[in-house]
């Protein structure tokens, strides 16, 4: 079987229905991804910023 001939089988599988099932599955999917990075960076921010306050009270301490 040849290259064209297997790229031809593919082709024939892809439909208007099918291809519009799979943009969308794929838009679902990232949209869900981008919750997911949202969510880990405002877990990330509030760690940053308990460790902010965390040195700022130990430097104010030493300082005192």
């Amino acid at each position: 079987m040849t290259a064209r001939t297997i790229l031809s089988k593919i082709m024939s599988l892809i439909t208007p229905k099918n291809l519009g099932y799979a943009i969308d599955t794929f838009s679902k999917g990232v949209g869900e991804f981008g919750k997911a990075m949202d969510s880990i960076t405002k877990e990330l921010s509030s760690d940053i910023a308990k460790s902010d306050r965390r040195a700022r009270k130990q430097g104010t301490k030493e300082q005192g």
